[in-house]
């Protein structure tokens, strides 16, 4: 571990991974993080840099092996193609060109445009869109499919909320940093000394943007998220035993309301006014019938 601690290290002290903003420019959240400053530009401890992404790797494997998802984030110009390699080698979401506000903390919202994006690519890929719509309706909705692809390309198969999110550069992308701080989603964030890592749970101070040290620790995290996930062993749905007695009986084989009436016949509804029934007379308790030899309502003739 020492020896890949070290290695790790020396990677990034050679892509220059170890230096900081103007000192000007620096967030006093990461001061323990700095190893000084040298002509008013701060350099950064590589070693706690080391300690801090190991530390984020053992959360991001446990969260893998969980079956937890993961969001991998970076829009910025410099980034964005180093990100977009890095979550399609972990098989992982991510955002690359820009983030919609609410794709966290209104994610039933979210999920419709995710929905509506899938429903067209599948009807495209089927020859659907071909048949059922003019040339000018497949312009509109090749429209529609190119601006949801580019919002929501990357997140297009996520299904329930991350566990996780992994940011590079936290300041730039503040937006989606605060709704997983709202949400309780874990954030682990590749920082330059000018972000504010406070309420970040893995923060990772680094030169955030340059392209060899960016690559480097986004590397390590793929692996790390590839290899946990290949743990990952989906819950196995248990099937309800039967009842007692064998399978369980439809509603249509279940007795009448009212128990088993055996041979007996069923009484018809209209019996008692057929006379088989008749009500009994005032005289004995019963109700008085009015005659229905003649309406009462119709007057007598003079």
């Amino acid at each position: 571990m020492q020896n890949e601690t070290q290695q790790l290290v020396d990677r990034l002290f050679k892509t220059g991974g170890h230096f900081g903003f103007q000192k000007s420019r620096r967030h006093p959240s990461v001061v323990q993080y700095l190893f000084g400053t040298k002509e008013g530009t701060d350099i950064i401890d590589l070693e706690k840099t080391a300690a801090s992404l190991e530390t984020a790797k053992t959360a991001l494997a446990n969260i893998a092996r969980n079956g937890g998802d993961v969001i991998f984030i970076g829009t910025k110009d410099e980034s964005q193609t180093i990100v977009r390699e890095a979550a399609l080698e972990a098989g992982a979401s991510y955002v690359v060109n820009r983030w919609v506000g609410g794709t966290l903390t209104n994610f039933a919202e979210a999920r419709k445009r995710l929905a509506r994006l899938q429903d067209l690519i599948t009807q495209g890929e089927t020859g659907e869109l071909d048949r059922k719509y003019t040339k000018k309706e497949r312009g509109m909705i090749n429209h529609e499919m190119k601006k949801l692809t580019y919002n929501f390309g990357g997140v297009r198969k996520l299904e329930r909320l991350p566990k996780m999110i992994v940011v590079v550069d936290a300041r730039h992308n503040f937006i989606p940093v605060e709704e997983a701080k709202k949400l309780g989603i874990q954030i682990l964030a590749l920082a330059g000394t000018d972000n504010d890592v406070t309420g970040i749970a893995y923060p990772d101070i680094m030169n955030d943007s340059l392209v060899g040290a960016v690559k480097t620790v986004l590397g390590e995290l793929a692996a790390t998220y590839k290899a946990a996930r290949a743990e990952y062993v989906p819950p196995v749905a248990i099937a309800r035993a039967p009842r007692e007695g064998g399978e369980r009986r439809s509603f249509r084989d279940r007795a009448p309301r009212g128990g088993d009436r055996g041979d007996r016949p069923r009484r018809p509804f209209t019996a008692r006014k057929e006379g088989e029934h008749p009500r009994a007379p005032r005289a004995q308790g019963g109700r008085p019938q009015a005659s229905r030899s003649e309406p009462s309502h119709v007057p007598k003739a003079a």
